[in-house]
C-alpha cells in the first residue's frame, strides 16, 4: 500500500475497476435476481461518488477494455503442433499445454483436449490428461 504525500493512501487500480464496475458506489440499488436495473432504486446511503463520475470512469474502463491485448503467462514449446488419435474418432485432436502444479508427479508441462464445436467425444477427453515427457 502506497501513502501520498498529505497522509492519503494511494487507490489500487484493481479497486478503482471494482467502483466502476458496482453501481452501490454511486448509491444505486442494483440486482439481477430481482430485476432491478441501475439508476432506478436509490440506496439509504451517502455514495462515494457522484453518478456522473461513476458513468465517466465506467465509460473510460469500457473503452480501455475494447483495446486491451491479453498476454499470456507462459508461452509452450509445443502450442498449436500437437495431435492425438483418440479411439472412435475420425480426426486427430489438438491438445494444449497446461502449466506444472504441485499435485502433478514428476513435474512438466501437461498436454491436454481442446474441445472442438463439432468433436462431442472430445469434450469427454477434456478432462483427460496426456503428459508428455
Amino acid at each position: 500500500m502506497q501513502v501520498k504525500a498529505n497522509g492519503n493512501r494511494k487507490a489500487n487500480k484493481n479497486t478503482l475497476s471494482d467502483i466502476f464496475h458496482n453501481w452501490f458506489y454511486a448509491g444505486w440499488v442494483v440486482s439481477d435476481k430481482a430485476e432491478i436495473p441501475p439508476k432506478t432504486v436509490r440506496g439509504q446511503w451517502q455514495p462515494i461518488i457522484s453518478t456522473e463520475e461513476f458513468e465517466q470512469g465506467f465509460d473510460i474502463l469500457a473503452r480501455r477494455s475494447r483495446h486491451r491485448v491479453v498476454k499470456r503467462k507462459y508461452d509452450y514449446l509445443l502450442k498449436g503442433m500437437i495431435y492425438v488419435e483418440l479411439p472412435n474418432e475420425t480426426k486427430t485432436v489438438k491438445l494444449t499445454g497446461s502449466a506444472s502444479n504441485t499435485h502433478r508427479p514428476g513435474g512438466g508441462t501437461a498436454y491436454y483436449c481442446v474441445p472442438a464445436v463439432t468433436s462431442t467425444s472430445c469434450a469427454v477427453s477434456s478432462t483427460s490428461r496426456y503428459p508428455l515427457s
